[in-house]
C-alpha cells in the first residue's frame, strides 16, 4: 500500500514539474529558402490585448505564459515585407510550435540609400521597471554613452547594413544577447530588451 502511496507521489511530482516547464507557443522565423532569420522582430498580440516583442533566436522564440484564446504574430517593420498570422490556436498542455516565412533580404535595399541607424535600447525587468547601468559586451562603438541612464535609456548608432551583436549585461541579472542589422525600417527605432533577475 504504500508503495503505491509512492509510486502515485512520484506521478504527481512528475505531471507537476511538467506543467511549470510547460510552454504555450514556439514561433520560428525563416527565409523562403527556409534558413532562420536570427535578427527578425515579432510582436505576439493576445486577445486581451497584452503584447509581448521579441527578437528571433536561433531555434525560435519560447513564449510560456499564454492563457488558451488564439493569438496574433506579426513579422517584420510595417515598412517591408512585414508578416502576420491571426487567430493561432493554443491548446492546454502542449506546445504548439508555427514557422513564419519573412521574406527579409528585400528590406536590405536601402532606397534612398541610409546612412546610420539610431536606435534607442530600453532596458527593464520582468515588471516594466527601467534598469539604470546596463552594459554591451563587448561594447559597442556607436554608443553614445557608456551604460543606460536612470530611465534603462542607450543610445546606439549603427552604419548601414552594420549589425551589432552584444550581450546586454548587468550585475544581478541574466545577461541577454543582441542582434539586429541597420536597415531602413531601423532608422529611428527603439528596441525594448528585458532582463531577468538572478535568483
Amino acid at each position: 500500500m504504500k508503495g503505491a502511496f509512492a509510486i502515485l507521489l512520484l506521478i504527481l511530482g512528475t505531471t507537476s514539474a511538467e506543467a511549470q516547464s510547460y510552454c504555450s507557443l514556439v514561433v520560428k522565423v525563416v527565409d523562403p529558402e527556409g534558413r532562420e532569420v536570427p535578427e527578425a522582430l515579432m510582436t505576439l498580440e493576445e486577445q486581451n490585448g497584452r503584447v509581448v516583442d521579441a527578437e528571433n533566436q536561433r531555434g525560435g522564440v519560447r513564449f510560456c505564459d499564454l492563457g488558451l484564446q488564439p493569438v496574433t504574430i506579426t513579422v517584420g517593420s510595417p515598412n517591408c515585407n512585414q508578416v502576420s498570422v491571426r487567430s493561432v490556436s493554443l491548446e492546454w498542455g502542449r506546445t504548439r510550435t508555427v514557422k513564419v516565412i519573412y521574406d527579409w533580404k528585400p528590406c536590405l535595399r536601402d532606397l534612398p540609400p541610409v546612412a546610420a541607424c539610431h536606435i534607442l535600447f530600453r532596458f527593464s525587468d520582468e515588471q516594466g521597471k527601467w534598469i539604470p547601468g546596463v552594459v554591451f559586451d563587448p561594447p559597442s562603438s556607436g554608443a553614445v554613452e557608456p551604460r543606460s541612464d536612470d530611465s534603462g535609456r542607450l543610445l546606439v548608432r549603427i552604419a548601414a547594413r552594420t549589425e551589432l551583436r552584444a550581450t546586454a549585461r548587468r550585475e544581478g541579472y541574466l545577461p541577454n544577447e543582441v542582434h539586429l542589422t541597420c536597415t531602413r525600417d531601423l532608422i529611428n527605432a527603439e528596441r525594448l530588451v528585458k532582463l531577468r533577475p538572478v535568483r
